[in-house]
């Protein structure tokens, strides 16, 4: 039977797990370092215009990238002085999750929610 560690003793017993597992921290840091990085890299991804084209659903032509951009319906970037355009993946997403149509179960609730409002209001 191990012998427990007294308060004492605590400090060195740390000491000794810690050099005992020294290889596997470091792994299990590197491995939580990875997917950190691999999971903000692919949300802050930067699209030009033809990778936009590619990644949207729809994959639209420029032309009409360019008419939603003068438009100002969808999320764009562009360097004051230059011409290029680009787009954060992260604001395409959302922007194409704001888009998405509501359920009928969903509209329900909102309008439910809304007529109530009201109706304590005007008690």
């Amino acid at each position: 039977m191990e012998e427990q560690p007294t308060h004492d003793g605590l400090p060195k017993a740390v000491h000794s797990l810690r050099e005992e597992f020294r290889e596997e921290i470091k792994e299990i840091k590197s491995l939580l370092f990875s997917l950190t990085n691999r999971t903000q890299s692919k949300a802050d991804q930067w699209l030009d215009l033809v990778e936009l084209c590619n990644y949207l659903p729809d994959k639209p032509v420029p032309q009409t990238v360019y008419r939603w951009v003068h438009e100002k319906t969808i999320p764009f970037h562009k360097a004051e002085g230059r011409k290029k355009l680009r787009f954060l993946k992260s604001d395409i997403d959302a922007w194409l999750m704001n888009g998405r149509q509501h359920t009928v179960k969903e509209i329900d609730a909102e309008t439910d929610n809304f007529l109530s409002k009201r109706k304590r209001r005007a008690s």
